[in-house]
């Protein structure tokens, strides 16, 4: 029965949270290969896209090679350069959502908001709420499918907070919600943050000679020499028009980065004997200005955090309106900032780019035993999963970019296709026209095996030598709970076939 005022909705067999790459890659998936209807997709903003939808931002694009970054079922000859701007990203994933009618499957406007198992039922009883009117409702789903991501709530470090950042009176906001209404030519614009969305956007910003940026980092990053070239007209039209040809392009683009060497210390020296990091100090210190080589050499290993493919940051820090400060932020006042060697830098505006919470669950979830999904992962040193999609006492529940999934070489897309197919493997009997099991979840015998060996193997690789946001904590120092150790080969082996053994099945 539906609880005391809210309304009760008709359920869909299969609910699906968030309508970003990672709900639209299952939706497809569920309508190509298992000729699935019953679902419906939640998602609270206004349109699919996740992060492509999202991150407006000067230069924001894409940093994998396109025809990577695409489906292996909906190849797209078009893209104009390797790695392309987020609007024609975005474009991409739109055109599937209306290719494969996705928009029919979608509500808008409306957060999941919690979703209890029902043991007798055999489903879940899944709280909505819409999230221009504040109204709930209740609906049922026999399936529960995660596909929010990580890049979702904005980080506000706690340290801006306490310095005051309230107390500002310009215009504050986060590079994932860039308000294009506030000028910024003519003002004192300070970036806090320095990773790559603030690497991308700053060499846009500083174009306009008259706008003057600060930015404050904290820690150095690796760089990479950009990969950006545009397609010629002919190479878009073999793409389009010769057999075979886009499909071996990709193919040649997948082999070549998912055997690039993963970051562990005995492969270290790599590169013709040379560590991979002396040569990326020598782009730095190349491109850079010698001011700032000291500051922006890291001091961690190349891995530990996502490097970024550098969009002209480095070279533009040569221009006379931008300078970085390395400096600690004591103190936000009205319009200025003061820092912890006694500076004070006027500012208009406030540009955070600050990341995201990763490592927190947004949807309260109960299991079969009426333990919560952030109770499982408190208990588990942060988000754990067996190979990524499923949880011990969480009955058809799937993660689509879940715990341990991130490939350090390789696409996002690509490792959810991976995924996807595990699931859907696992939920073709359940999904059936005439179903033989009503519920599945994997042993916890078999999680705890692989998540121990999964972090033993991460113990001996440079992404556990520095804080990231691939682990958990407030200070990034916790559980590596974001990165696949080894190759996305190894990734697809695992999961190219159900092991029913490692999974506790409830029959019809």
């Amino acid at each position: 029965m539906a609880l005391p005022g809210r309304q009760r909705t008709d359920g869909s067999r299969v609910v699906v949270v968030g309508a970003g790459i990672g709900g639209v890659s299952f939706a497809i998936a569920l309508k190509r290969q298992l000729g699935f209807q019953g679902f419906t997709i939640y998602e609270q903003a206004t349109d699919i896209g996740g992060t492509w939808r999202d991150n407006t931002y000067p230069g924001s694009g894409c940093d994998t090679p396109a025809h990577w970054y695409s489906l292996s079922t909906d190849l797209n000859p078009y893209w104009s350069t390797t790695v392309p701007p987020q609007h024609e990203v975005w474009a991409y994933w739109k055109a599937l959502a209306t290719k494969y009618d996705l928009y029919e499957h979608t509500t808008f406007h409306t957060k999941v908001i919690s979703a209890a198992w029902d043991t007798a039922q055999q489903n879940y009883c899944i709280v909505l709420e819409d999230v221009k009117t504040g109204e709930r409702r209740d609906t049922r789903a026999s399936v529960v499918i995660s596909a929010q991501g990580y890049l979702v709530e904005r980080r506000i470090p706690e340290n801006l907070r306490d310095a005051g950042l309230e107390r500002f009176a310009g215009p504050v906001f986060h590079s994932a919600n860039w308000n294009h209404d506030i000028p910024l030519s003519g003002k004192r614009v300070v970036v806090i943050g320095n990773g790559a969305s603030a690497a991308q956007f700053i060499p846009r910003l500083i174009a306009d000679q008259s706008t003057y940026v600060v930015n404050f980092c904290r820690t150095a990053n690796w760089f990479l020499p950009s990969i950006r070239g545009d397609y010629s007209t002919l190479q878009i039209w073999a793409f389009a028009n010769v057999p075979f040809v886009l499909r071996l392009y990709r193919n040649w683009l997948v082999l070549v980065n998912g055997l690039f060497p993963i970051m562990r210390r005995k492969w270290r020296a790599v590169f013709g004997g040379r560590a991979p990091e002396q040569h990326l100090i020598d782009y730095i210190q190349q491109t850079a200005p010698r001011k700032y080589h000291d500051q922006l050499v890291p001091r961690y290993p190349l891995g530990c955090r996502r490097p970024i493919l550098d969009p002209g940051y480095l070279a533009c820090l040569h221009q006379s309106n931008v300078e970085l400060n390395w400096n600690g932020i004591s103190r936000i006042t009205e319009n200025e900032i003061h820092t912890d060697k006694g500076e004070t830098i006027a500012a208009d505006v406030i540009i955070l780019s600050t990341g995201f919470v990763t490592d927190q669950y947004s949807v309260h979830i109960t299991g079969s035993d009426g333990q919560t999904l952030s109770d499982y992962f408190a208990a588990n040193g942060g988000p754990t999963a067996y190979l990524g999609v499923g949880v011990p006492g969480f009955p058809n529940l799937f993660f689509v970019g879940g715990p341990n999934t991130v490939t350090s070489n390789g696409s996002a897309v690509f490792t959810h296709e991976i995924a996807i197919n595990q699931i859907v493997q696992l939920l073709r009997p359940v999904l059936s026209p005439s179903p033989s099991i009503l519920s599945v979840a994997p042993k916890r015998a078999a999680h705890d095996a692989y998540n121990k060996r999964l972090q033993e193997t991460l113990s001996a690789t440079s992404w556990v030598r520095c804080a990231s946001w691939y682990r958990a904590g407030a200070d990034g120092n916790g559980k590596n709970f974001g990165i696949f150790p080894w190759s996305v080969w190894a990734f697809w082996w695992l999961t190219r076939r159900v092991d029913w053994e490692n999974w506790e099945c409830l029959s019809v």
